[in-house]
């Protein structure tokens, strides 16, 4: 269960790339500053990820980016690099 995250500065917002079990995210901050745009590197489509938000508008640490990255790879069927249908 290796973690890694490596911090970036980049114009449009703060990224972080984060490894975890293998697997790439990059994770932007929006400029609200409590929602993450995650996107799945070495997942099967470009583009593909998720995002999240605190409802309370704090910023979220690093082990809450690593816990929802996990998360997200718990709900993805290992046949397809997809959660659910990917043709739906």
């Amino acid at each position: 269960m290796a973690a890694r995250a490596v911090p970036r500065s980049e114009p449009d917002g703060i990224y972080v790339q984060l490894t975890i079990d293998g697997e790439l995210f990059t994770v932007t901050q929006r400029d609200d500053g409590a929602s993450y745009d995650f996107t799945w590197d070495s997942g099967p489509r470009d583009s593909y990820g998720f995002t999240v938000a605190r409802s309370d508008g704090a910023a979220m640490s690093t082990s809450d980016l690593e816990r929802h990255a996990r998360s997200f790879l718990a709900q993805v069927d290992p046949s397809t690099g997809f959660i659910g249908d990917p043709d739906s």
